[in-house]
């Protein structure tokens, strides 16, 4: 009788410890990303914040894309101030947690567009350059803009700290020729 009781009290306890574990490790897995997101991001000169209040929020609801998600929720922020362009790269919990670039030029403004790899025929009016770039990758792309700001990231996909400045070097070229781009539409005839 006295065994029964001993191998239910230790069934139960085992079940305690793996709901235990089960609660705690998309936690520890936050923490430790965090950690490693921040260092890495002090390799690539950004600075780290934890979440996203310090964002224009007002700003980011202009984007398509973003205009449901509170700046605060954005986790995991780095920034970084470049020449015409601040960069922030985030984590962006949503259906599945996501690394979002977000810039904001000082220069350019942007109409409000967004480009789903589906729509890749519709993008006539943006650069041939930009149109082969994006063809060839085989996780595609989704990108948007309003304003001075545009969005770029990989659906359902969170960046892994050791491919930022990878995933940071597509991101500055996909942007450099969107700009280029804006910037030919705009200049006026001589």
């Amino acid at each position: 009788m006295k065994l029964g009781w001993l191998a239910l009290l230790g069934g139960l306890l085992s079940l305690l410890l793996i709901i235990a574990g089960l609660l705690l490790a998309p936690r520890l897995f936050r923490r430790r990303r965090a950690r490693k997101l921040a260092r890495s991001g002090a390799r690539m000169r950004c600075h780290y914040m934890p979440d996203g209040r310090k964002l224009p929020a007002e700003e980011l609801k202009s984007i398509p894309g973003l205009t449901d998600t509170p700046a605060a929720n954005l986790t995991n922020v780095l920034h970084r101030r470049d020449i015409d362009a601040a960069t922030y790269l985030c984590d962006w919990p949503g259906r599945k947690l996501q690394t979002i670039a977000l810039l904001r030029f000082d220069t350019v403004m942007f109409q409000e567009f967004a480009l789903r790899p589906a729509q890749r025929g519709e993008m006539i009016a943006f650069n041939p350059e930009l149109i082969r770039f994006l063809e060839r990758q085989v996780q595609p792309f989704f990108i948007s803009g309003s304003g001075h700001w545009l969005m770029i990231y990989r659906e359902g996909r969170p960046v892994r700290p050791d491919e930022l400045s990878t995933f940071l070097g597509e991101v500055h070229s996909i942007a450099s020729m969107i700009k280029r781009s804006v910037l030919v539409e705009t200049q006026l005839p001589e």
